[in-house]
């Protein structure tokens, strides 16, 4: 009988998760294809066939061995501490036409304002900048090339001896101007724009009575000589309009909140970003291309839905030359001895097993599970032929081939 019992109590090969260890009894088991390895358990019973021909076939016999010592190798911080980082390269692309819709729905309204006279060393010059219709946009050799309608009132003022008078006058013009557009690692979007010249769609004339003297040659001249200013005005109306941040932020909350990917089986993947890399904007064939990569912490967790959280910041974005186009995904699973047990007892509590042209016949009754040293421990109940408590003791590994 003794070695009929040491023969089911040797080491087995099971078909589930590969197992790293913890210092408490809920010892996690990582391999995320356990629980379709659970079906497959049946096959840890062909032990049972050397237990019952050990025993008469008259009268049900009893079997309680010594249980194997509960035992842990590793911590649950050292286990935590192998996980490997995944990064996803996720190319990134927008045409000029969603660039030229996101324009014309952020950029409303006033675009630059100067109420002062007396600003940039007593200019004596006020001006008002408002789109008038919308933006058209194409991209070449990385820039993007703008045509801004816009209407412009002017207000100039001049006199002598502190005698002052006024005149105003109002005229539209489609501006031309080339940007280069780029992020920087706090999120912040950034143009560089350069003012390569405008046409007229009115002209702009100065009343004097009921005589509209046309002043289309001194507008001119003001306008070139404001060309930094305009140019700066255009920057910073982008910046303060255009957010980047927010979006990822609630992209990354998003993303840290649990995914549901077995109602059955009690699975979640969980996601944890940890970076994001991108490369410089490239423009082709009037498209905006770009290179995103998102390193994260990804595992698979079974039992209860782990708690999601929020951040209210995200770290700053990482702009690289380039980034590589291999995906690497390195998954760690983890599941309870508790959530296991469960499982098997799922696909095993209650089934019978016949031997012997039915000679013996046991039925499982109940499954436990932990951990000793580097092994893990599988407590099957019995009742039939045999009744008590057996062991089986083993590594467990996953069948890449059988699945």
């Amino acid at each position: 009988m003794r070695l009929a019992l040491f023969c089911a109590y040797h080491k087995f090969s099971a078909r589930f998760l590969p197992s790293l260890k913890s210092s408490e009894p809920n010892m996690r088991l990582l391999c995320w294809k356990v629980v379709y390895a659970m079906q497959h358990y049946r096959l840890v019973f062909v032990g049972l066939i050397l237990l019952l021909q050990a025993c008469t076939a008259t009268q049900p016999n009893s079997t309680n061995p010594k249980a194997p010592k509960e035992s842990y190798r590793y911590t649950d911080k050292q286990v935590k501490s192998e996980r490997y980082p995944s990064m996803i390269s996720v190319p990134f692309e927008i045409t000029m036409a969603e660039v030229e819709r996101q324009l014309n729905a952020n950029l409303q309204g006033v675009i630059y304002e100067d109420n002062s006279y007396d600003d940039d060393n007593q200019d004596n010059f006020m001006c008002r900048v408002t789109k008038l219709n919308a933006i058209s946009a194409t991209a070449q050799n990385n820039t993007f090339l703008f045509n801004v309608p816009l209407k412009i009132w002017v207000s100039v003022r001049f006199g002598l001896l502190g005698v002052y008078q006024t005149k105003e006058t109002e005229f539209a013009i489609n501006l031309k101007l080339n940007t280069k557009f780029s992020i920087d690692p706090t999120w912040q979007a950034h143009t560089e724009t350069t003012l390569a010249g405008y046409d007229w769609i009115s002209k702009p004339v100065v009343k004097l009575g009921p005589v509209q003297l046309p002043v289309t040659s001194i507008i001119s001249k003001v306008l070139n000589s404001k060309k930094e200013v305009v140019e700066k005005g255009i920057d910073e109306a982008v910046q303060k309009n255009i957010e980047i941040k927010k979006y990822v932020l609630q992209a990354w909350n998003t993303t840290l909140q649990p995914m549901n990917l077995s109602d059955k089986y009690r699975a979640w993947l969980k996601v944890t970003p940890l970076e994001i890399q991108m490369t410089p904007l490239q423009t082709v064939n009037n498209r905006v291309r770009a290179s995103i990569g998102i390193q994260a912490l990804t595992e698979t967790v079974f039992g209860e839905r782990p708690e999601g959280r929020q951040v209210s910041d995200i770290p700053n974005l990482k702009v690289v030359p380039n980034v590589s186009n291999d995906c690497q995904i390195g998954v760690i699973s983890e599941i309870s001895h508790n959530e296991a047990a469960r499982l098997m007892s799922d696909t095993l509590v209650g089934q019978k097993f016949s031997f012997n042209n039915n000679k013996y016949t046991v039925e499982v009754t109940s499954i436990d599970l932990y951990g000793t040293e580097n092994q893990v421990v599988i407590k099957a109940g019995l009742k039939g032929s045999i009744n008590g408590n057996i062991f089986f003791k083993g590594v467990p590994m996953y069948d890449v081939q059988k699945k």
